[in-house]
């Protein structure tokens, strides 16, 4: 959620991410990097199950005002409001991202959040709010 309407953008932005491989992969020290150059290094998840998902908070657990706990934090990156977007997920080492997403003003609505919907028939990723 790029754009909580209950909390600070600082104390209340998170992004999911699902690990849609038949093995665990360990996250910790991945890092996510938005179009703007914000940079964050994920922290506190560990290992995360094959076909599972995790919701990982902006900043750490001190201050995330969320209405929720997250499963780790990326720290101080900060998610865009406005415009289209992206952000990517990198090792800690890649030039090259292992996942990436864009997103436009509709999706950073105050208090909405999105998910990819799976293939269109273009081939495309849908948004849903």
């Amino acid at each position: 959620m790029a754009n909580p309407d209950q909390f600070s953008d600082s104390a209340g932005e998170w992004v999911e991410i699902y690990n849609a491989a038949g093995a665990p992969v360990a996250v910790d020290g991945l890092i996510l990097k938005s179009q703007s150059g914000s940079v964050g290094a994920i922290t506190g998840v560990g290992v995360l199950a094959p076909k599972a998902y995790a919701v990982i908070g902006r900043g750490n657990a001190a201050s995330f005002k969320g209405c929720f706990t997250p499963a780790g934090y990326y720290g101080g990156l900060t998610l865009a409001n406005s415009g289209s977007n992206s952000l990517a997920l990198y090792t800690p080492v890649g030039t090259a991202p292992i996942a990436s997403v864009t997103y436009n003003a509709l999706s950073a609505a105050a208090g909405a959040s999105s998910k990819m919907d799976g293939p269109q028939p273009s081939g495309s990723k849908g948004w849903t709010n």
